[in-house]
């Protein structure tokens, strides 16, 4: 039968405490890193190291070495609150910690050597340790939505529990403190408080246990959200991508891809139908000279603002509007008649006129930048699209230009 006394309970408790290393290491192998581990580890063994020395050395002696050991039980609370800060996303300065763990070393040893009972050791262990108790629940209590619940509550129980014991211990040490010739056999018996601790211990690694599988819990879902979060931006990066892949980068109008791709399905979408497709392909008059005379950034801004003159038409007729290359421009009019896609190509001419972008060097559309234009409609006879259907078109735009630019002619019609 094992006996119910101090160095059989300190020798329980630091195995208690090897179990809970052994639980912070398994932890560990298993994760990268871990906010408070290392703090958490050193308290343990802080006080593993406390315990056996005061039972190899006697703990009711009064002595240097004693007393030093007595402080690397106090390392535990304190070495446990700031690793619970930790895990709270607190970050605490590591001063604190030093400053902390220094103040009570002096404590001890000045207070201790004035005495020759180790009471008012005891004591100021017992207050200190209460302090800290009282710390870390009032930042579990405050800083509760930090963690998932279900952990919470043990480890508050076991800070409720040492605090209360604590505390009970503290009063029973009070009268001693004043009275250091009372025999040792009438002292508290420490006995029963380390009794009470190791079951307060084993409610720890419970709570421990459970936090952290808590904890790990919410960092998957924290993980997936944020790999969601990533997965949507790589998602509209690759849309952005696609678009640009598909846009001309100077007017914003579809490319030359997009183009084909658009011709190639309302092609086909037209000839089951039987249904009238029409292209309107211009050419900025004379855009090399305009080039030479005012330089390439005015070249650059009168093509953009024919590409925005397009862009509003395109959107209007539900067509697709597209630079085609240099200075050439095509709009596709899905379900447009030949009728329809004049009137277009009128109201483009007209539009660019409207811009005023003056050219005083023209040699044969007056003073203001122009387009020539033409026009091309057909039903489509077989499903794969023609290469026609574009060079008919070409063929009118430079009908116009040999007719004289700023005009607009007809594939077939004139």
């Amino acid at each position: 039968m094992i006996e119910l006394n101090l160095p059989s309970l300190l020798y329980t408790s630091a195995a208690i405490n090897v179990v809970m290393i052994g639980v912070l290491l398994h932890t560990r192998a298993y994760r990268r890193t871990y906010p408070g581990f290392t703090a958490w580890t050193l308290a343990v063994v802080t006080n593993i190291i406390g315990q056996l020395g005061l039972i190899a050395y006697e703990s009711n002696t009064q002595s240097i070495v004693t007393n030093i050991f007595a402080t690397f039980v106090i390392g535990m609370p304190i070495l446990g609150w700031y690793g619970l800060r930790q895990f709270l996303d607190l970050k605490p300065n590591i001063f604190w910690l030093v400053a902390f763990l220094a103040a009570s070393f002096t404590i001890i040893v000045l207070v201790s050597l004035q005495s020759e009972t180790p009471y008012p050791r005891r004591a100021i262990i017992s207050a200190l340790g209460l302090g800290f108790c009282l710390a870390g629940l009032m930042d579990i209590r405050r800083h509760m939505s930090k963690f998932v619940q279900g952990g919470t509550e043990l480890i508050q129980s076991g800070l409720i529990l040492s605090s209360a014991l604590l505390t009970a211990r503290l009063v029973s040490i009070w009268p001693l403190l004043f009275d250091a010739g009372l025999p040792l056999e009438n002292a508290p018996q420490n006995a029963y408080v380390i009794l009470v601790l190791i079951s307060v211990r084993l409610l720890w690694v419970l709570a421990f246990i459970m936090l952290t599988q808590q904890r790990l819990e919410l960092e998957l879902i924290q993980s997936q959200t944020e790999t969601q979060s990533l997965a949507n931006k790589l998602k509209k990066l690759n849309a952005e991508l696609f678009t640009d892949s598909r846009s001309d980068a100077l007017t914003g109008l579809a490319n030359r891809r997009h183009l084909d791709e658009e011709l190639a399905f309302e092609w086909e979408r037209h000839y089951q139908y039987k249904a009238t497709l029409s292209v309107i392909v211009l050419d900025v008059d004379h855009f090399k000279l305009y080039n030479d005379t005012y330089g390439h950034s005015a070249g650059d801004f009168c093509l953009t603002k024919i590409g925005e003159t397009l862009s509003d038409i395109a959107t209007h007729c539900k067509g697709l509007a597209a630079r085609y290359g240099g200075e050439e421009f095509t709009l596709l009019l899905p379900s447009t008649d030949g009728r329809r896609a004049r009137a277009i190509a009128k109201d483009i001419l007209r539009r660019v006129e409207d811009l005023k972008c003056p050219f005083p060097a023209s040699p044969t559309t007056g003073s203001r930048l122009s387009v020539s234009i033409g026009v091309h409609t057909t039903i489509p006879a077989h499903p794969s699209v023609s290469d026609a259907f574009i060079q008919d078109a070409d063929k009118a735009l430079y009908a116009a230009k040999r007719l004289g630019r700023n005009q607009i002619q007809v594939y077939g019609q004139d």
